[in-house]
This record gives C-alpha cells, structure tokens and sequence, in this order.
C-alpha cells in the first residue's frame, strides 16, 4: 500500500532531510562519546548516553518500519528503478543495526564502567 504518493523529487527530499536528521542525531551521540583520555563519563553523561542511544534505536526501528511498511521505498523504486539493488541491501541491514543498538544499550545499562570497557563501547560504536 502506497500511503507516499509523491514525485521523485518529493521522495528525495524526504529522504535527504530524514539523513540530516539522523546524522545530526548522531553527532550528538559522538559528542557524549567523547571522553578526554578515553576516561568513561561520570554517571550523568552516562545517562545522556544511554538515553540518546535509546532515542536512537526508538527513531530508526518506526523509521524503518514505515520505510518497509509504508510504500516509500516502493515509490523511490518505481521512480528510478536502478536503485532497487540498494534498497534492497540496505533494508537487509535494518536488522542489523537494530541490534548492535540494543547492544549498546545493554552495555550502558550494565554494570559500571570501567575504562576498558568504555574503550570497547566507543569501538563497537564507531
């Protein structure tokens, strides 16, 4: 079911400003990564972490059902059928970064921080 009946330039649009978005979203997300030293973060910066990381996995997991759901790569496809092939590997990602999230966030949930791990949690991020 088609529920996006846009031009292409429309798809692109949405597209594009849903990219900026995410990556905005995710330059925070380095920011709190940042540590002088490689030192894990105090408690409070910890939960900003874990919050933005929830946010994060919350946004993309509807981003991606309704992507996958709702007609809109369906439209990009039709109206320029040469990307299928990337929309076809990307989506087959979905679930993989969905999952490297949750992992995440067991990680900054879990047990305290130590700098080991807190080298291994920015790694795995990255």
């Amino acid at each position: 079911m088609n529920v996006y009946p846009m031009n292409e330039e429309m798809v692109m649009n949405h597209l594009t400003a849903e990219q900026r978005h995410l990556h905005q979203r995710l330059q925070k997300i380095n920011k709190l990564f940042a540590t002088e030293n490689n030192e894990p973060p105090p408690p409070n910066r910890m939960n900003d972490l874990q919050r933005e990381l929830a946010d994060l996995r919350g946004e993309l997991g509807e981003l991606y059902h309704h992507e996958e759901e709702g007609g809109l790569l369906e439209e990009a496809i039709a109206q320029r059928p040469t990307i299928g092939p990337h929309v076809t590997a990307l989506t087959q990602e979905h679930p993989a970064l969905l999952a490297e999230l949750d992992r995440l966030l067991v990680f900054c949930q879990g047990a305290p921080m130590n700098r080991e791990l807190w080298q291994m949690l920015g790694e795995q991020y990255h």
